[in-house]
């Protein structure tokens, strides 16, 4: 995001201070821009992502199909430990 706003913000501050209008526009007008593609990249990016999501389902299906269960049945579970006696 710096990348794109970084440009357009000081050159409102450095033509509003020396009171030089027309530069000011510009620079506000580019940083308008580049906020509002900004905002359209990421709508389309989620709306992107929730198509894919709902093509294809949640990723944790899809891990669990292709490893298996993510962690050992409860039966399959025991203790190293040896128990402490006092």
């Amino acid at each position: 995001m710096s990348v794109t706003t970084i440009p357009a913000a000081p050159g409102i501050g450095v033509s509003l201070a020396s009171s030089d209008w027309d530069p000011a526009r510009g620079s506000l007008a580019q940083l308008l821009l580049d906020m509002a593609l900004l905002i359209v990249a990421g709508v389309l990016t989620l709306r992107f992502h929730r198509f894919i999501r709902r093509r294809i389902g949640p990723p944790r299906r899809a891990l669990r199909r292709t490893l298996g269960p993510l962690s050992p049945a409860p039966e399959a579970r025991r203790d190293d430990r040896a128990p402490v006696r006092s």
